[in-house]
Parts: C-alpha cells; sequence; structure tokens
C-alpha cells in the first residue's frame, strides 16, 4: 500500500481508520440507542403509515413514473429513491419502527464517515496536515443534537438519502478536478441525479462544487479553467425538472401564501436561529411557529447584521487558510435552496443537517488559526462531542412518542394551532378525551384562521361521540362539513353522531350520501347498516354491510359482525356459514373463543 493510499485511511497518522469508525459506532449508538422505539411523528402518517403504495415492492418502479403514489393525501410528490427505500423498510419490518430508524441511523454513518472524508481533502488541499480536526468534524456533524430532526424523524430519511449522495457528488468532483479523470465527473454526475431523486435540495450540489473550484489555493481562476463540466450537471438538473414538471405539474417545491420579499425576511431570523443553535443548542423545537416578516424590525436588522458579520469572517477566514472559504461558502450554498424557495414553515431544524458541515468545519478552521496547541484544541473538542452526545440521548426522549413530542412543542409554542391540533389527537388515541377536546378548542381560539381548521372541528365531534355527548358532536361535524361539504369521514362520523343519540333516519340519510360520495368507504357502510337495522330495514342493513365486509374480506372483526347481524336479522343460515368462514381469520385466543362460541349457539360445531 502506497504512502498516498495510507493518507486516506489514517487521521494525519495518530488514528486508524477503523478505530474512528469503531469510535464514531460507538458514540452514535450512544446518542440514539434511545431512538429505535420513537413512533411515527409529521409526515409519517400519510407518507408512510397510511400510504399503501409503500407497502409492495411492486410499487417501487411506479414511484418512477407516478408522482401521485407519494401519499395518502391528494398531494402530489416526486422523490422516487426515498419511497422506494420505504417501500424496502415495509418488506422487511412491515410497521415496526425499529427497522425505520435502523436504516435512518445507518444513512447517517455513512453520511458521518462522509464528511469526514471531506473534511481531510478540504483540508489537506493546502498542504498542510489536517490533524485530528477531520475525525472531531466527524464526530461533531454525527452526534450535534439538532441532527435529531433528520435521523430520529423518519420522514428526515429524505434529507439523509440527499445529503448521502451530494456528499458522494461533491467528493466525486473533487477527484476530477484534483485529479483529471474523467470518470470522476461522470460519477459526480449520476450522485447528483439520485440526490435529486431523493430530494430537491440537492440542486444546492451545483454551489458546493462552485465552492470548492472558488477556494482553490490558486484561486478561482486557475480551477475554472475547465468549466465546461458545470454544463453537464446543468443539463442533468434540466431533464430532472422536466420529469418533475411533467409528472408533478411543478418544477419548484409547493409554494406558502406569502411573497418572497416576506419569506427571504423570514429567513433571515431563521438562519440567525439555526447558528444559535449551532452554538448552544437548547430550546429545540420541532415545530417553531415562526411568523413571517412583512417588513423590516429591529429582530431583522439584528439578523442580517449578524450574518453579513459571519459572511465578513468566512472571507477574513479563508485569505488564511481556504479552506475556511470553502466550508463557509457551504454554510451559506447548501442552506440557498430551502432559504429561498417558499416554504409553508419558515424553520425546520432538518434544514441545517447538510449545511452543519460547513459551519462545523468553519468552526474548525477557525480554532486552528486561534489556538495553536493541538492537545488544547482536542481536549476541548472532545468535550463539546461528549456533551452534544448527551444533549442528543436528551432530545431522543422528546421524540419518544407523539405525546412528549406534541407536549414539548406547545410549551415552547404555546401559540401554534398545529401544535394544539396534534396534541390532542395523541390525547385522543389514548383515549383521554377531555383533554383532547381542550386542545382541539385551543387550537381554533390560537388561531382561527388555522387552515387546518375542520380537522380540530371533526375530531371534536369524534371525541364529543366517544364522550357520549351526540348532540355536540353533530354541532361540530356539521360546522365541519360547512368547512370541507365532500369529505367523507365528517359524513361517517356524522352518521355515527345521529345513530348514537337515536336519530336513525336522519343518520341513515347522511350515511346513504356518503356511501353515494364514496361507494368504498368501509366505515360509513358499516355505519349506515347499523342505523338501517334499527330502522328495522333488514335486507338493506344486511346488504350494506355484506358490502363493507366485501370490501376487507381478512377483518375478523367486520366479518363477525356481519355474523351477529344476520343473526338479528333472523337469517341464521347466513350467520352459522359466516362465522364458520371467519374462524380462520381469528388472531389470538379471544378471538377465536368468541366465533366458536357463537358457532355453538347457531347449532354449529
Amino acid at each position: 500500500m502506497n504512502s498516498k493510499t495510507l493518507s486516506y485511511l489514517t487521521i494525519s497518522g495518530r488514528l486508524p481508520a477503523a478505530a474512528a469508525a469503531g469510535i464514531l459506532i460507538v458514540l452514535m449508538l450512544a446518542a440514539y440507542a434511545g431512538s429505535f422505539g420513537a413512533s411515527f411523528h409529521f409526515d409519517d402518517f400519510h407518507q408512510i403509515v397510511d400510504n399503501q403504495n409503500i407497502r409492495t415492492l411492486s410499487s417501487i418502479p411506479r414511484f418512477f413514473r407516478d408522482a401521485g403514489l407519494a401519499s395518502s393525501y391528494q398531494d402530489k410528490g416526486y422523490r422516487p429513491l426515498t419511497f422506494s427505500s420505504y417501500a424496502l423498510n415495509y418488506a422487511f419490518s412491515g410497521y415496526r419502527v425499529g427497522g425505520y430508524h435502523a436504516v435512518n441511523l445507518f444513512f447517517h454513518f455513512l453520511n458521518s464517515l462522509l464528511v469526514f472524508v471531506l473534511a481531510g481533502r478540504v483540508m489537506r488541499r493546502n498542504g498542510t496536515g489536517p490533524g485530528l480536526a477531520p475525525f472531531f468534524i466527524m464526530l461533531a456533524f454525527a452526534l450535534h443534537p439538532i441532527q435529531t430532526g433528520a435521523v430520529t424523524y423518519i420522514s428526515g430519511r429524505a434529507v439523509l438519502l440527499c445529503s448521502l449522495f451530494t456528499l458522494l457528488s461533491v467528493l466525486s468532483f473533487i477527484r476530477y478536478r484534483d485529479e483529471g479523470r474523467p470518470g470522476f465527473a461522470w460519477a459526480a454526475a449520476f450522485f447528483f441525479l439520485l440526490g435529486l431523486l431523493s430530494k430537491e435540495t440537492a440542486v444546492a450540489c451545483l454551489g458546493l462544487m462552485f465552492a470548492y473550484d472558488v477556494s482553490a489555493p490558486g484561486g478561482p481562476a486557475a480551477a475554472l479553467k475547465k468549466p465546461s463540466v458545470y454544463v453537464g450537471f446543468c443539463a442533468v438538473l434540466a431533464i430532472f425538472s422536466w420529469i418533475k414538471m411533467a409528472l408533478t405539474g411543478f418544477v419548484t417545491l409547493p409554494r406558502a401564501a406569502y411573497p418572497e420579499g416576506v419569506y427571504l425576511l423570514s429567513e433571515a431570523k431563521a438562519a440567525l436561529m439555526y447558528v444559535r443553535l449551532m452554538i448552544l443548542p437548547y430550546g429545540q423545537n420541532a415545530d417553531y411557529n415562526m411568523r413571517p416578516t412583512s417588513a423590516p424590525d429591529v429582530q431583522t436588522v439584528i439578523a442580517l447584521a449578524a450574518l453579513c458579520t459571519i459572511a465578513a469572517s468566512v472571507w477574513y477566514i479563508g485569505k488564511r487558510d481556504r479552506a475556511g472559504l470553502f466550508f463557509g461558502l457551504w454554510f451559506f450554498l447548501s442552506a440557498l435552496p430551502e432559504s429561498v424557495v417558499p416554504l409553508p414553515d419558515i424553520a425546520a431544524e432538518y434544514r441545517m443537517y447538510l449545511p452543519s458541515v460547513g459551519f462545523i468545519g468553519l468552526v474548525a478552521v477557525a480554532a486552528r488559526l486561534i489556538v495553536r496547541d493541538g492537545r488544547i484544541r482536542s481536549a476541548v473538542a472532545a468535550v463539546v462531542v461528549l456533551a452534544m452526545c448527551v444533549c442528543t440521548v436528551s432530545r431522543n426522549r422528546v421524540w419518544a412518542d407523539e405525546m412528549t413530542l406534541w407536549t414539548d412543542v406547545a410549551s415552547k409554542s404555546p401559540a401554534s394551532a398545529r401544535a394544539r391540533l396534534s396534541l390532542g389527537m395523541a390525547y385522543m388515541r389514548v383515549e383521554r378525551y377531555p383533554e383532547a377536546e381542550s386542545e382541539f378548542k385551543k387550537a381554533l381560539e390560537v388561531d382561527p384562521a388555522f387552515e387546518k381548521k375542520f380537522d380540530a372541528y371533526n375530531d371534536l365531534g369524534i371525541c364529543y361521540i366517544a364522550m357520549g355527548r351526540n348532540s355536540d358532536a353533530v354541532v361540530m361535524l356539521k360546522t365541519a362539513l360547512s368547512i370541507a361539504p365532500a369529505d367523507i369521514d365528517a359524513y361517517a362520523n356524522l352518521g355515527l353522531a345521529y345513530n348514537r343519540s337515536g336519530q336513525y333516519a336522519e343518520s341513515a340519510a347522511v350515511l346513504r350520501d356518503a356511501v353515494r360520495l364514496s361507494p368504498g368507504n368501509v366505515l360509513a357502510r358499516e355505519n349506515l347498516a347499523s342505523s338501517l337495522l334499527m330502522l328495522g330495514q333488514n335486507s338493506d342493513a344486511v346488504r350494506e354491510m355484506e358490502r363493507a365486509f366485501g370490501l376487507s374480506p381478512m377483518d375478523f372483526e367486520r366479518g363477525y359482525r356481519l355474523a351477529v347481524m344476520y343473526v338479528r336479522a333472523g337469517m341464521r343460515d347466513r350467520a352459522l356459514a359466516q362465522t364458520r368462514a371467519i374462524i380462520p381469520l381469528a388472531a389470538g385466543p379471544e378471538q377465536t373463543a368468541r366465533v366458536r362460541n357463537l358457532a355453538a349457539e347457531l347449532g354449529g360445531a
């Protein structure tokens, strides 16, 4: 093995690469051990839990040609590699969250190793030994608590995959620039495309490659003697954009309801907050609920002044060490796509995942210039890394489940209607209906124009049904339908509320409308069957229940209820046949005992 190869496998000859990777694994497992049981959150529900398209591997080719498979909602999204990974995850682990977290952590581990390689390459380019800096940059990137927004949050995988391919693309580009081998240029373009197929923010790749050229020791002019390589990357971006436009009808991400100027002013404040979180990661929040800034104010001026100061520092540090210029440009350019294209949320921690590489690298370069004694730098870095590990352990406890997450968010963002709604839903899942009712009402109070107020009214109706307050449920559900007149779930819930209050004719009328609007709605048909039975319309009731079971033939409980309905309708022969048919569907001794007892009552074996 020659000395050049050896330099890539050691850290300044002091720490073997295997030892560095081993330390990384131990610390990452220590920091994220408590995250493997963390529940699904946010977009996980419509992208994974309720998305039937990930439940079969046959969807993988379709993800590349049908943008409508990305959600159980009507939303379209084109991230085929990300959703293919969900399908593979489901094939191996179903909905056991541990498997999804393991994959996310594995991608984070790979990204951390690539950050180590990148830092070593960039620092070595100036002809000075990087020392232990790449090792500590890798650990700081891997263990900083702000990364939990991308790693512990399962849908953060789009960020992890995008970052993985971005890092591979930039490293391939660096090899091309340093060694002049065209194969690496082709590899960079290929990884760039894979990054775009994971998340659109991979477009930052172009800026990061340019940053490497600009920060070249000989100056940008020397590195840009062969600019034609950028033409190829732009062609890849153009082809991807055309395909995405053809499949989804738009090139950029969905835009928020405020203008670009307002978003830019707001992002200045968000950027300053990100910097603060990188330095002092306290008060982390899964939903910052930052309000848009329509006109410059004192906070905006302070934020802009701080960002200008950081930019000037980058230039100053870059004049003394070109690696500092590269990392500074990386921080700004990798954050640019989500800072200029208006998105619904002003701030989200996962957006700092890739930019954090630049920030940490810039701090490391500055530390090398300020503190000459490497032992002092290493000691301080070790303390900081261990503190980050402890903070990440603590932050992962917040992500444990919906209750812990949204309780934390609501305490930090009490005016967030989304936090109140989500906390109410968490209470409702554990049948704590009075607390759920309180949170739904608060969601409507703190933001009367809340875009999801339909959900608040609909969920209030569900709570009232569970609490036996059926007349209140009717009021809430009628209000929900006035907001979304075609929502099938609200129709089904309203029908159930009428049924529970003994208004069977009203219930049947509402549920007939629901079935007409959505013939495949199982719950609506089942509730309709119940109301028709109470009205004495036995044949119609049985027919609707048969259709409900036909739409979900593997559902034991629904099949059992059909058998009971046959009994109540006086159809004992059909009841016995149905009972025998669902015996194989019984799961566990309780269901088996119920169905066999019913069969015995009907005279069957």
